[in-house]
C-alpha cells in the first residue's frame, strides 16, 4: 500500500508539473500562430521571387484572416491531444516501473 501511494503521489506531482507546462505552451502557441503563419508566408514569397527573379510587393497579412484560417479541426484535435499524450506517457512509464520492480528515490 505504501508503494502504491508513493507512485500515486508521484504521478499526481508529475501531472501537476506537466499540466502547468502544457497550459503555458498552449498559450504561447496561441499567441504565436499569426507570427508563424506570416513567417512561413513571407519565406515562401521570397522563394517565389528568387525563382522567378521578379520583385513582388506582397503587402501585409490580415491578422484576423490568418487566425480564422488556422482555426480548423486539425488544429483543435492536435491541441486537445497535446496534453493528453504527455499524461498517458507519464502513467505508462510509472506502470512499467512498477511492473519491473524499480524503486523510487522518494
Amino acid at each position: 500500500m505504501t508503494r502504491y501511494n508513493r507512485y500515486a503521489n508521484m504521478e499526481k506531482d508529475m501531472l501537476a508539473v506537466v499540466n502547468q507546462a502544457t497550459r503555458e505552451s498552449l498559450r504561447t502557441i496561441e499567441r504565436m500562430k499569426p507570427e508563424q503563419y506570416g513567417e512561413a508566408f513571407f519565406r515562401h514569397a521570397w522563394a517565389v521571387e528568387q525563382s522567378a527573379r521578379v520583385a513582388v510587393k506582397w503587402g501585409v497579412l490580415n491578422r484576423d484572416a490568418v487566425v480564422a484560417n488556422l482555426a480548423n479541426d486539425f488544429y483543435y484535435i492536435a491541441k486537445e491531444r497535446y496534453g493528453m499524450e504527455a499524461r498517458l506517457l507519464i502513467r505508462q512509464t510509472l506502470v512499467q516501473g512498477i511492473a519491473q520492480g524499480r524503486r523510487t528515490n522518494r
